[in-house]
């Protein structure tokens, strides 16, 4: 099982997004965009394990959410990965950054602890828009950022971590939950 753990993107954003996203479609070159329903922050990518693990990983997922308050966070800027040459990520950032840091960091150090195995690059809170499918140009990045750039403040109440198996299909990947921790 694909696996990774993440926080929902709140309802109000998800529409927002729906509509920017239908519009930079079409201004936008070739891109594979995120449905705005299966839109999150990624707390922790954990690739492929095994059924048999989920007890474990869901054990270390619970005890991490469970020291932490809900917050709210809210869309910020737009940006680009890598941070530095050719972009092959669009997205939109989140803040305040300082509770999602911290709920990242407990849940990759209780995996840790569990022995759960996961993708350890840093943690930048965002939320994933598109994967350009070709080059865009400095043009196309300017556009990007001025569509999704008025999207500030839409603000989202984090309640819960959600463990997610992620199917890949032809239109993109299927999430589904596996389990749900809550803040206390």
């Amino acid at each position: 099982m694909r696996l990774f753990a993440a926080i929902e993107a709140g309802t109000a954003l998800r529409e927002e997004l729906r509509e920017r996203i239908g519009r930079a479609r079409s201004q936008l070159p070739s891109a594979s965009w995120v449905r705005p329903e299966a839109m999150h922050l990624t707390l922790a990518f954990l690739g492929d394990h095994p059924g048999e693990n989920l007890p474990v990983i869901g054990a270390a997922i619970e005890t991490a959410v469970g020291s932490h308050a809900p917050f709210v966070l809210r869309s910020s800027s737009p940006g680009f990965f890598p941070m530095r040459g050719a972009p092959r990520v669009g997205w939109l950032a989140v803040e305040p950054a300082a509770p999602a840091c911290s709920l990242a960091d407990s849940v990759r150090s209780e995996l840790t602890r569990s022995r759960i195995a996961f993708d350890s690059k840093r943690f930048v809170p965002h939320l994933t828009l598109c994967r350009m499918r070709g080059r865009w140009t400095a043009a196309d990045q300017s556009r990007f950022a001025q569509v999704f750039e008025t999207i500030r403040d839409c603000e989202f109440e984090v309640r819960e971590v959600i463990l997610f198996r992620s199917e890949l299909a032809a239109k993109g990947a299927i999430h589904h939950p596996e389990l749900r921790a809550s803040l206390t």
